[in-house]
């Protein structure tokens, strides 16, 4: 196999380099070996800086990520039943972590259930995850730093620029799968191989089978990319959103910008939803268990739609104030990119660049000074 240590000499930043190999030399003495996995190595393959660390470790003994976060400065900020460990560490800059798993194999009681786990070898490890593409790892032991291993052709893979899973039952046994694979597929601008596309279509209506919380990460994942509104988009022409639920549409979008102080995950959720009657609404909101950002969102997206009449038509401006005031910006602009009428868009756009941040002239002290009675 190819070494890479090279290339993570070249693209991790320092601290993070200091990381890694400050974790190595706690791993050696103890017979742990450890390895960088997943996205990381995927990302350090196509010449890009991964934007987070997933290590592996193979039959840590008991407490092992307690200890490990103690030697880098850190600590465990949370563990799951699923052997997998988030730190934070002194090393690194603020708000980053590093995600830290026991290598494991997964078996499934049926579509739609979570995995029960064991303990395994770094080769079940790999061969568990959802595409070939982020089943490589890059050794960090100090014997063979930097050493690739690609059991699965994930590097081929890279080079012709395709998303290909790792087995049959990917998409049956984890649903969550044919989410990530159109968001991976426009992050990195790959295709999905033949084989897989046809697995996609073939088992995406598994997605009924995942519980509302776990769609709701999943789609909030989405809406954190860069390039969100053309995820959405492929979503929409492969038919994965009308599989997460029939009311869920992403209408054409010409433009998309984020007004001052907006956010720009809420804008494109607003465009998300804005096509849905309100009968629709209220299934996307059961079906991904609403947390308080999707109510507000179902909420204020459903009654600005209720006044898309009254915004097509001429309204004076201290009318149209106060007909939006309260509104978040955020959504305000998602609508006014999905609204299908120009002249209520118009109005929404009105509001957005001129009218929201506008102030009275007079002051309640000018008026008093006028003779007006308090």
């Amino acid at each position: 196999m190819a070494n890479v240590s090279d290339q993570l000499s070249g693209l991790l930043p320092p601290r993070h380099l200091t990381l890694l190999r400050r974790a190595s030399k706690y791993a050696e003495p103890r017979d742990v070996p450890l390895y960088l996995v997943g996205g990381a190595v995927r990302d350090v393959l196509l010449g890009a800086t991964p934007t987070n660390l997933d290590l592996v470790v193979v039959q840590p003994p008991r407490g092992f990520e307690n200890d490990l976060a103690q030697a880098l400065e850190g600590s465990v900020v949370a563990r799951s039943e699923f052997l997998t460990y988030r730190l934070v560490s002194d090393l690194l800059a603020d708000g980053e972590e590093v995600d830290l798993a026991t290598a494991r194999r997964e078996t499934y009681a049926g579509a739609g259930a979570l995995p029960v786990v064991q303990p395994s070898n770094l080769d079940d490890d790999l061969k568990r995850r959802d595409f070939t593409v982020n089943a490589m790892a890059i050794s960090l032991r100090p014997g063979d730093w930097g050493e690739l291993i690609d059991d699965t052709g994930g590097l081929e893979d890279l080079e012709r620029r395709v998303l290909r899973v790792m087995h049959d039952r990917c998409f049956v046994d984890d649903s969550t799968r044919v989410l990530r694979a159109i968001r991976y597929s426009v992050r990195l601008r790959f295709r999905l191989e033949t084989g897989t596309d046809e697995l996609m279509r073939r088992d995406m209506a598994h997605l009924d089978d995942i519980s509302p919380d776990r769609v709701r990460n999943e789609m909030d994942r989405i809406l954190k990319e860069p390039q969100a509104p053309a995820v959405l988009a492929a979503a929409h022409q492969a038919g994965v959103l009308a599989a997460v639920h029939p009311a869920l549409r992403y209408p054409p979008v010409q433009r998309l910008e984020t007004p001052a102080g907006a956010a720009s995950e809420d804008v494109v959720l607003a465009t998300l939803l804005y096509r849905s009657d309100a009968d629709g609404l209220a299934g996307i909101g059961a079906r991904v268990n609403a947390d308080a950002r999707w109510t507000r969102a179902l909420k204020e997206v459903a009654a600005i739609r209720s006044m898309e009449t009254r915004l097509a038509v001429d309204l004076r401006r201290s009318e149209l104030y106060r007909l939006l005031r309260g509104f978040s910006p955020s959504f305000l602009a998602g609508c006014s990119v999905a609204t299908a009428s120009l002249e209520a868009a118009r109005s929404l756009d009105l509001y957005l660049d001129e009218l929201r941040n506008a102030s009275t002239a007079l002051t309640g002290t000018d008026l008093l000074a006028l003779g007006v009675a308090e």
